[in-house]
C-alpha cells in the first residue's frame, strides 16, 4: 500500500503544469521588478545592444516575458491588431492578427499582454477583449465592451490593460448600465455588472486591493461630457467590491481635463494617485476597513505620464512643478 501510495503522489505531481505569468507593470502593477544579477554601474556607452526588431508598427504597449518568450503587439498596417512572439534571442517565433485597432488620434496599440495560466489577455483601443490558448495562439473567447455591455469609447480609445483576481478578469467599458464588468477568465461569461458611477473610462488600468473587510478594486472614471482643456472636471477615484460589483466608495480628484493614466499606487493602507492638466497627486487613506476612504493630502504638481514609482519611503515620478514632499 505504501509503494502504491508513492507512485500515485509521483504521478500527480508529475502532471503539474506551472505557468509563469506576466503582466503590464509586474506582478503588483506598481512597475517594481525584483530582478537579481543587474549591473551595479553601467558601461559608459550604456548597456550592450543584445537584439533589436524593426516592423512592430504603431503602438504604445511595453513587452511581456514569460515561459522563454516575449509578447508584444503592433500596428503595422492599416488597422490590424497583431501580436508578435519572439524567443529570448530575440528571434521572432510567430505572429498572428488578433482583431482592429485604433487607426485615427495617436493610432496604435494600447494594452500590454497580460499572460495568465497558459492564456493571453489582450485589449484594444476599440473596447474589445481578447484571450487565445497561450500555446497554439488560437482564440478561446472575445468580449466588445461597446456592444455588449453599451460601453462609451474615449477620444483616444480605451487603453485599460485587463486585471485578473482569482477566476475572474476586470474591465471597464463605462456604460451607463455596464461601468466595470467582471468576466469568468476560462469563458468569458458574464460573473457581474455594475452601474458604478456611469461615467466613463479614462485611460486608466484597474489595480487590487485585498486584506480588508472588502476586496477592493481601484480606478478612475471621468465625467462623459468634459468641460475642456482647462476647464474644472470632477474625475472620481471609484473602488468596486471585487466580489459583486458594489460601489464601496468614491472620492473626487478635480483637473482639466478627463485624461487619468496612470494607475493608483498601493501601499500600507494608503493610495497614491496622480494626474495632468492642473490636478496634481493626492495621497488617501483607507478607513472602516476599506469601506471608506479620506484625502490625507494634495499636491499641484502636474503629473500626466510615465507612472510613479514606491519604493522605499519615496515615490519618484516627473512633474512639471516641484512637488514639494
Amino acid at each position: 500500500m505504501l509503494i502504491i501510495a508513492v507512485l500515485m503522489l509521483c504521478t500527480c505531481q508529475q502532471a503539474v503544469v506551472v505557468h509563469e505569468n506576466a503582466q503590464w507593470r509586474g506582478e503588483n502593477r506598481d512597475g517594481v521588478y525584483n530582478e537579481t544579477g543587474l549591473l551595479k554601474v553601467w558601461p559608459a556607452a550604456g548597456p550592450q545592444l543584445l537584439w533589436s526588431y524593426q516592423g512592430l508598427g504603431d503602438g504604445y504597449t511595453s513587452v511581456s516575458v514569460a515561459n522563454g518568450k516575449v509578447y508584444v503587439t503592433g500596428k503595422p498596417g492599416d488597422d490590424e491588431l497583431v501580436l508578435f512572439v519572439f524567443d529570448l534571442t530575440g528571434k521572432k517565433i510567430t505572429e498572428k492578427v488578433v482583431g482592429k485597432e485604433w487607426n485615427t488620434r495617436y493610432p496604435g496599440t494600447r494594452c500590454s499582454v497580460l499572460v495568465h495560466e497558459g492564456k493571453l489577455y489582450i485589449g484594444n483601443s476599440l473596447g474589445q477583449l481578447f484571450c487565445l490558448d497561450e500555446k497554439t495562439l488560437n482564440e478561446i473567447w472575445r468580449k466588445d465592451g461597446l456592444n455588449d455591455f453599451d460601453g462609451r469609447n474615449i477620444m483616444f480609445g480605451m487603453t485599460e490593460n485587463p486585471l485578473i483576481v482569482g477566476d475572474k478578469i476586470f474591465m471597464t467599458p463605462g456604460g451607463v448600465r455596464n461601468n466595470m464588468v467582471a468576466l469568468n477568465k476560462d469563458t468569458g461569461a458574464l460573473i457581474w455588472s455594475s452601474a458604478g458611477t456611469g461615467t466613463v473610462s479614462t485611460y486608466c488600468s484597474p489595480l487590487f486591493i485585498d486584506g480588508y473587510s472588502v476586496p477592493l478594486v481601484v480606478t478612475y472614471m471621468a465625467t462623459d461630457t468634459p468641460g475642456g482643456r482647462g476647464v474644472p472636471n470632477d474625475n472620481k477615484l471609484v473602488a468596486f467590491n471585487a466580489n459583486t460589483g458594489e460601489v464601496v466608495w468614491t472620492i473626487t480628484q478635480t483637473s482639466g481635463n478627463t485624461i487619468n493614466p496612470n494607475a493608483p499606487i498601493y501601499s500600507n493602507g494608503h493610495i497614491f494617485t496622480s494626474t495632468g492638466y492642473g490636478g496634481g497627486s493626492w495621497l488617501v487613506r483607507l478607513t472602516n476597513g476599506g469601506r471608506a476612504a479620506e484625502q490625507v493630502w494634495h499636491n499641484p504638481a502636474d503629473k500626466q505620464h510615465h507612472g510613479p514609482l514606491k519604493v522605499g519611503d519615496y515615490i519618484y515620478t516627473t512633474a512639471q512643478t516641484n512637488l514639494g514632499f
